[in-house]
């Protein structure tokens, strides 16, 4: 087997050398996939990661945070900022409403 290996050509070898490991590291996805929850689980115990999933209280907390925003002008009236702008003299009353926004 040995003798047969060392007479192919370099080309061969490569060939096969990455058909091979292209082989090993997809079985190794394949079972580490599988088995993900298992190997987390055993790799939390010593890092302690975050969930899986994130915070279960996420929501309600963007929920009590939103309240605390405003909503911008242009949200509210989209159109306000096209019409200042078609004006006349329209230019410097659109930059002072987007200086005014931003």
């Amino acid at each position: 087997m040995i003798k047969r290996i060392t007479s192919m050509k370099i080309r061969t070898k490569l060939t096969f050398l990455i058909l091979i490991t292209g082989i090993i590291s997809y079985s190794l996805f394949q079972f580490l996939w599988y088995n993900r929850w298992t190997a987390y689980g055993l790799i939390n115990s010593s890092f302690h990661f975050a969930p899986p999933y994130g915070n279960e209280y996420l929501f309600d907390e963007l929920l009590k945070e939103a309240v605390k925003y405003d909503i911008p002008k242009s949200e509210e009236a989209p159109l306000l900022y096209a019409k200042l702008a078609l004006r006349e003299n329209g230019l410097p009353d659109y930059v002072d409403a987007m200086n005014e926004f931003n």
